[in-house]
């Protein structure tokens, strides 16, 4: 019987090293494989933003090739952890995108990070953490950062 993947979605921020190293240790002691996803957030719904000159369609693939850079240099590193791990690069809005990855592959956990924002900053940036806790179609192991 195959193992099943653990998602861990991760922003190449200050919190994806510990990240990384929390899924690691529940893929270690539960015997499961690691999906990275990171989600590059959809420019299309800013086009009222737009400026002359610019392209928010290269501004959203640049995004992407840097992201998947990003991934390989991840993977590379985590290597010899002795876990199988794999990563993708997504498009959209996150807290979707991660869910909707988790129902695809039947992902038994998320282990995701947080940044602890809080008033103001909250509710202007919201939290893909709380977005997926309500939604994730499995549990999640949310990482907390310190603010």
């Amino acid at each position: 019987m195959a193992s099943a993947t653990i998602l861990v979605a991760i922003d190449f921020g200050e919190m994806t090293a510990a990240v990384v190293a929390a899924a690691v240790e529940q893929a270690r002691g539960l015997g499961n494989d690691l999906q990275f996803l990171y989600v590059v957030e959809d420019l299309s719904r800013f086009t009222a933003l737009s400026v002359p000159h610019i392209s928010l369609d290269e501004v959203e693939r640049e995004m992407q090739q840097s992201a998947q850079g990003k991934m390989a240099k991840l993977l590379e590193e985590h290597r010899a952890d002795g876990v199988k791990m794999s990563g993708a690069v997504g498009v959209g809005k996150a807290a979707e995108q991660i869910v909707a990855m988790a129902k695809q592959s039947g992902a038994p956990l998320i282990v995701m990070g947080t940044h602890s924002y809080s008033g103001i900053e909250k509710m202007v940036l919201g939290s893909v953490a709380e977005k997926v806790l309500r939604t994730a179609p499995c549990s999640v192991l949310v990482v907390k950062g310190g603010r």
